[in-house]
């Protein structure tokens, strides 16, 4: 990566952390070396350092789009330790048009979270029906089982590194009873939004008394 555009993107991810403190992380990704890509890190929410390899994300995506990938904007994630970051992967042009590297942006939204859940307490109804159904409006089946996971874990209004185990096993219990588990792929996406692992899942599954109808596919 050009020194002049390197030193850019530095003094940007600098100048973002300096605006949003200690909620922000902005990483500074140099593609001419994938295996220690990192070159510069602002704020510190994922514990990354300067020399360590390509994030997965960026990664496998100009492996597919190649140079015409796009930008990502506001899509969420989930540290290990259950945080939860809405982030922005801006992807770095060359001269040539050729993508040479990316400006990874990450903003903990786990206070605003639990901000969201005082006040959301506030201005709570009764509901009319508790058995009442909600419809998802998606485009693919896939997209409607996300949607069915990410409304239960919604519901209860905390970042994953605040639910009890108490909460985890009601979500997974409703879950199962949603019948999400049938499907290959729900264990893994169950983990990543409860900041978990799918072994701790499949342990709340059976202390639940039920197992994924799949679980050789995972």
């Amino acid at each position: 990566m050009d020194t002049h555009l390197l030193d850019h993107l530095k003094r940007t991810a600098d100048a973002i952390v300096a605006v949003f403190g200690s909620h922000a992380e902005v990483v500074v990704h140099d593609f001419s070396h994938p295996d220690h890509a990192v070159v510069h890190v602002a704020g510190n929410l994922t514990g990354r350092e300067v020399g360590a390899p390509v994030s997965h994300f960026p990664f496998r995506l100009v492996k597919e789009q190649g140079d015409a990938v796009e930008d990502v904007l506001g899509y969420k994630n989930v540290t290990s330790k259950g945080r939860v970051l809405k982030c922005s992967t801006v992807f770095v042009r060359d001269d040539d048009g050729e993508v040479v590297g990316c400006l990874s942006i990450n903003f903990d939204v786990s206070e605003y979270m639990r901000l969201n859940a005082v006040l959301a307490e506030h201005v709570e109804f009764s509901p009319v029906a508790e058995s009442a159904r909600k419809e998802f409006h998606t485009t693919t089946f896939p997209e409607t089982v996300e949607s069915i996971i990410d409304g239960i874990v919604g519901a209860f209004g905390k970042a994953p590194s605040d639910l009890s185990k108490e909460d985890r096993l009601k979500i997974v219990a409703d879950l199962e009873k949603a019948g999400v588990f049938m499907y290959k792929g729900t264990v893994q996406y169950v983990a990543d939004a409860l900041g978990t692992s799918r072994y701790t899942i499949y342990g709340y599954l059976r202390e639940t008394k039920a197992e994924p109808a799949d679980r050789a596919a995972e």
